[in-house]
């Protein structure tokens, strides 16, 4: 994935893929029957020409450019099937053509060719217009190979034929290097001196590690030590995001090529980073910046949501093992009130004894006041239920403070509607929380701050 933008020797073809494109196309006899099939004006053309010679090289030309939108310099003696074919079907009893055609009489037969293909030679305008749309197309992705195509298809757009390999190579590079060009001179005027800064010292090494190469370490797991380091390296960030962010913005490239600038800073060594041209550098940490702020700020999300869900089992695992325990107290309960309920099913008591007398003989074994009680836990079980749910959080506040504070501070979210009013709520209560913990829990180190 290296960054072909500076190369002097740009690598677009494999040899094989270059010989495929510009080689003369070897035909089959269906291929042969479809390219040498000559209408009546292009026939008509061909018994026009004095010379035999003249005759099959238009032939053949024609035949080859229906293959490809190429211009071939070849020999007689090198096309001995084609011509085998040809001569049987326009020139029968005649022989091979021996000899060459003259330069000349080449380029007036190539132009003949061209004109029945509806085709036609490249000059500056066209260059112009291909430059004009080259420029275009690098903001949207500078690979080398991307740009190739794109060539082959604007020049099968215009009806042209193509150029050399080492034409297409020259118009590439001169077009990475103005493109490079581009964004160093946004890069230079844009970026802060702070910013500037600090990239400089995401480069140094010190122990053997570079800021950078923190940095650029992602979590294998969002677990315990990972997550710290995630929360660290937002903070880090966060300063010098909204900064790259509109800096993006004015650079005026796609995701593709953010994700191409980005992807360098994985493949190159710090060491080879720090040697590169500065604004080079700063292109490429601009771009992995953009991305890894935005991945570590949906990991903490993440990370954020599922100890939510996490505490939120928890505490229905809590309360029901609590609605539990009081089922258990309540049934031992409710076993004393057994012989008040016996009287509405006691055949022995007759209805017309006074409901008073039974109520104060039962009394004696069960005061109305614990009676009372064991009412009012009964009717209370469900409103228990979510008071349990709720004790949860009171009893593990600390451990859920802990765990969640940082990473709501963390997070950072963007939503098209400003004024709704779940983002007003997430806002506040960010603000709240950070003017909470640095009023209630600062501790002051020298001239550093840590605010837990």
């Amino acid at each position: 994935m290296a960054d072909t933008n500076t190369d002097h020797r740009l690598k677009i073809l494999t040899k094989a893929e270059r010989e495929e494109l510009y080689s003369i196309p070897e035909y089959d006899l269906l291929k042969r029957q479809k390219n040498f099939t000559l209408c009546e004006e292009e026939l008509e053309a061909v018994n026009n020409l004095q010379l035999f010679n003249n005759q099959i090289y238009l032939i053949l030309q024609l035949g080859y450019l229906r293959e490809r939108p190429l211009i071939y310099d070849f020999a007689f003696n090198d096309r001995k099937d084609d011509i085998k074919f040809i001569l049987e079907k326009y020139f029968p009893g005649r022989k091979p053509p021996r000899g060459s055609v003259s330069k000349r009489s080449q380029y007036d037969l190539i132009n003949k060719a061209l004109q029945f293909t509806h085709r036609s030679r490249t000059d500056k305008q066209f260059y112009r217009q291909l430059d004009i749309y080259l420029k275009d197309t690098a903001t949207i992705c500078v690979e080398p190979r991307y740009l190739f195509d794109e060539c082959l298809n604007f020049y099968d757009l215009h009806k042209k034929i193509l150029d050399s390999y080492r034409t297409f190579s020259d118009k590439i590079r001169q077009v990475l290097s103005n493109e490079r060009k581009r964004l160093e001179t946004i890069l230079n005027k844009k970026l802060s001196a702070s910013t500037k800064a600090y990239f400089r010292q995401l480069l140094v090494v010190e122990n053997s590690l570079s800021d950078l190469a923190r940095l650029r370490k992602k979590p294998k797991k969002l677990k315990g030590f990972d997550v710290k380091r995630e929360i660290e390296s937002h903070q880090q960030l966060q300063l010098i995001y909204p900064e790259i962010k509109a800096l993006v913005i004015d650079l005026n490239i796609s995701a593709k090529n953010l994700a191409y600038y980005s992807g360098l800073i994985n493949y190159y060594s710090v060491d080879k980073l720090r040697r590169f041209a500065e604004l080079r550098s700063f292109l490429y940490l601009t771009c992995f910046i953009y991305f890894r702020y935005q991945q570590i700020n949906d990991n903490l999300m993440t990370v954020y949501a599922y100890q939510v869900r996490r505490h939120k089992d928890k505490s229905m695992l809590y309360g029901q093992k609590k609605m539990l325990e009081l089922h258990h107290k309540i049934w031992d309960e409710v076993k004393r009130t057994l012989p008040f309920l016996s009287v509405f099913i006691d055949d022995d008591i007759k209805n017309t004894q006074p409901i008073g007398e039974l109520r104060d003989s039962h009394f004696k074994t069960l005061s109305r006041e614990e009676l009372t009680s064991i009412y009012h836990k009964i009717e209370r079980v469900d409103a228990d239920k979510k008071e349990y749910g709720w004790q949860y959080f009171d009893e593990h506040q600390r451990l859920i403070t802990t765990q969640l504070r940082p990473l709501f501070l963390c997070m950072d979210l963007e939503m098209k509607d400003l004024d709704s009013i779940f983002y007003n709520q997430i806002v506040t209560t960010k603000q709240y929380t950070l003017s909470w913990s640095v009023k209630f829990f600062q501790k002051k180190i020298g001239n550093n701050i840590i605010i837990f």
